[in-house]
């Protein structure tokens, strides 16, 4: 399937980059600013799946200056470094998208989907690993403010030894 990116109408919290990602073409119109990872820039860490997308999808070159250095990319730039395929004329977009939709759905199915799984094996596994560890991270975020009051619990089976009040 296309994807067609289309920023009027969006909404406060959307994630157009996100969805453009997840699509095997990439079209937009022309814009601004339109490819930003900006989650360094207001002090978060990039999630590890996410540097595993980008790290998929953009050239070598940009990787870093987007991910680390939170670059905004405008619409050519955004060619040149990977986010998109290509920019179209905002009237020709939707078009462009079913033609691109067009030409993907006369590729023979079974043999697509075996030489993409082979040819992103590598990125798949480091998908998997990255997810886990956003997973343990978000995990180990949320229960850390409730562990700071748990009263460890000896590993050697023993049961905690009252202190004796009369004891000297």
């Amino acid at each position: 399937m296309a994807r067609a990116g289309d920023d009027d109408g969006q909404r406060e919290g959307e994630d157009p980059l996100g969805q453009l990602e997840a699509g095997p073409h990439h079209l937009h119109r022309p814009v601004p600013a339109l490819a930003e990872h900006v989650e360094v820039e207001p002090g978060l860490t990039m999630p590890h799946a996410a540097v595993e997308i980008l790290r998929q999808r953009l050239a070598p070159a940009h990787f870093n200056r987007a991910v680390v250095l939170a670059e905004v990319y405008g619409p050519e730039a955004a060619v040149e470094a990977g986010f998109l395929d290509r920019v179209v004329d905002p009237a020709d977009l939707h078009a462009a998208a079913r033609d691109a939709a067009a030409r993907l759905a006369q590729l023979d199915l079974a043999a697509h989907a075996a030489s993409k799984l082979r040819a992103r094996a590598p990125a798949l596994r480091a998908l998997r690993r990255a997810l886990d560890a956003d997973s343990a991270d978000f995990r180990r975020r949320a229960l850390a403010p409730r562990l700071r009051n748990v009263v460890p619990i000896p590993l050697s089976g023993a049961a905690p030894q009252a202190e004796d009040p009369g004891a000297t």
